[in-house]
C-alpha cells in the first residue's frame, strides 16, 4: 500500500513526468488514469443536483474555480455547465496542456495550498476541488486551516465549494482533510456531507432525495470497504449569504 508522501516529492515527480511527456506528444495511459477524461459532465450534474437538495439558489452561472485542474477537462465541463471558468494548477506543463486542448477557459499556474496568492476575496460563485492533492496529501492541520480559510474567503456570499476526493482504496492510503473538523471550525459556512456518490450518480435524478442520498452513500461506503475500490467522497461548503 502507498505510504503518505508528506512533502509530495514522489507524487509531484510522477506528475511532472506524465505532463511533460503528454505536452511533448508522448501521451501515456498513466496520464489518462491521472486525469478524469470522460463522464465529467454527468458527474458535475450529479454533484450540482445533490447540492440543490440541501441549498437554495445553487449557482448555475457566474465564476467558477477548478482547483488542481490538471489538463483542464473538468474546467471545461464547468464552462459547458454555464460558468466563466478559471483553472489553477501548480504544474506549468499541465496548464499548457489545458490551454492547448480547452482554450475557451482561463488558467493560472498557482499553488492550490495557498489560494490567497491567486484568488481574490468574494470572487467565485463555485469552487470545485476534485482530487485536489493539497486536500488529500497534506497531513498538517495548520496548513489545511489556512488553506480552507483562503478558499472560503474567495467565495462570494451564497457561493459553494465542492470537495471531492478518495481517501483510501485501490492501494492508496493518504492523509486527508478532516471534513468534520473543517465544518466545526469554519465560520459563516453551512456544511453538508461527506457523501460517497458511487451509487447516487447511477440512479435517475428523481431518486436523488435527502432521504435516499445518505442511504446510497452508506451502501457505497460498505461496497468500498468490501472491495477496497477507490471511490470519491463529496463534501459541500456554502458561504452564508
Amino acid at each position: 500500500m502507498n505510504q503518505p508522501d508528506p512533502d509530495w516529492t514522489q507524487f509531484t515527480h510522477r506528475s511532472d513526468v506524465r505532463y511533460r511527456q503528454a505536452l511533448a506528444g508522448e501521451q501515456t495511459e498513466e496520464l489518462v488514469r491521472h486525469n478524469i477524461r470522460s463522464g465529467g459532465d454527468r458527474e458535475l450534474r450529479m454533484m450540482m443536483d445533490v447540492a440543490s437538495l440541501y441549498f437554495d439558489d445553487v449557482p448555475s452561472r457566474g465564476r467558477a474555480l477548478d482547483v488542481c485542474c490538471g489538463a483542464g477537462y473538468m474546467t471545461d465541463c464547468l464552462r459547458q455547465f454555464g460558468f466563466d471558468t478559471l483553472g489553477c494548477d501548480l504544474n506549468a506543463d499541465a496548464i499548457a496542456l489545458a490551454q492547448r486542448h480547452f482554450p475557451a477557459n482561463s488558467y493560472i499556474v498557482g499553488d492550490a495550498s495557498r489560494p490567497a496568492s491567486f484568488a481574490a476575496p468574494d470572487s467565485f460563485d463555485l469552487i470545485l476541488a476534485r482530487e485536489a492533492h493539497p486536500m488529500s496529501r497534506i497531513n498538517d492541520a495548520a496548513i489545511q486551516d489556512e488553506m480552507m480559510d483562503g478558499y472560503i474567503a474567495s467565495l462570494k456570499p451564497g457561493g459553494i465549494m465542492i470537495i471531492a476526493h478518495a481517501q483510501t482504496g485501490g492501494g492508496m492510503d493518504y492523509p486527508s482533510i478532516d471534513f468534520r473538523r473543517a465544518a466545526a471550525r469554519l465560520q459563516g459556512v453551512t456544511a453538508v456531507g461527506p457523501f460517497m456518490p458511487h451509487l447516487v450518480k447511477r440512479v435517475p435524478p428523481w431518486l436523488r432525495t435527502t432521504a435516499a442520498v445518505p442511504l446510497l452513500s452508506m451502501a457505497a461506503r460498505l461496497y468500498q470497504r468490501l472491495t477496497n475500490n477507490r471511490l470519491i467522497e463529496v463534501f459541500y461548503l456554502r458561504k452564508q449569504p
